[in-house]
């Protein structure tokens, strides 16, 4: 059925494509995207009724009102320097990637300027990526972070890059995906253990069901242990940080509604 249609459409003149017609040519373009749909129907028309028509039709699809449909003047600019598939390739990836940072893209200046937004886009889309990625983690818990005495400091991984830091400082795990997600997630607090200023150790703290905080791990050079004088330094810190959050809570509980 679907054949006999597009057969039955392709032998119309441009003049007698109507808008139920593009419907069903875009209906047919059975696993194809929306902007390759239209791209694709485009290549068949040339009457500026039908550049209209799915200009009215495409634009909920698009979820902006494309710059190709914008007059039958870029319309026929688009037809005429149609030149490879490759191009089609470009300016489809173009107007998604425009979509996605919130443009509209530019047709004037031809396929030259066509392709330095397309890479325009593209590093924007990069650029976002990267900064979603290392957005700061909501996991600090520690609010008292040193022994002044035997001068240890608990530094927090607050991203990704500092837990690259810290993983390729002491040649261990930590900058992984695993620790990373247990971070955004909130399952996990980082910190990298520095004694005289030098990295030492890395704490992973974790929390129990009553949202006491303990140490699940810490790590030296190559996951090598850590002598007992620096596991009750900083279980010491953990245990006053505890207790921090105790008495916080039992203020919070006693304040007259």
């Amino acid at each position: 059925m679907a054949a006999s249609a597009s057969l039955a459409l392709m032998g119309k003149t441009d003049d007698e494509w109507s808008k139920a017609d593009l419907k069903i040519y875009l209906k047919m373009q059975v696993g194809r995207t929306e902007v390759e749909n239209a791209l694709r129907a485009l290549k068949y028309l040339r009457h500026c009724k039908a550049a209209r028509h799915l200009k009215e039709i495409t634009r909920p699809m698009w979820g902006v009102s494309p710059a190709i449909l914008a007059s039958p003047e870029t319309f026929n600019w688009w037809l005429t320097h149609f030149r490879s598939g490759q191009d089609e390739v470009i300016l489809s990836d173009a107007i998604r990637m425009a979509t996605q940072v919130g443009q509209i893209i530019d047709l004037n200046g031809g396929w030259p300027h066509i392709k330095r937004q397309h890479k325009a886009f593209a590093e924007e889309l990069h650029r976002r990526e990267m900064e979603k990625q290392n957005a700061p983690f909501d996991n600090e818990w520690l609010t008292i972070t040193e022994d002044q005495e035997h001068c240890v400091e608990l530094v927090h991984c607050k991203d990704r890059v500092s837990l690259l830091e810290e993983g390729e400082a002491l040649e261990h795990c930590v900058g992984g995906a695993t620790y990373q997600d247990r971070c955004k997630n909130g399952t996990s607090s980082i910190y990298s253990v520095r004694v005289g200023g030098e990295r030492k150790a890395t704490l992973e703290l974790r929390r129990k069901a009553d949202g006491t905080m303990f140490i699940h791990q810490m790590r030296g050079w190559d996951n090598a242990d850590q002598e007992d004088t620096l596991w009750l330094i900083v279980g010491q810190l953990v245990d006053v940080n505890n207790e921090q959050e105790k008495d916080a809570s039992t203020s919070l509980q006693e304040v007259p509604s």
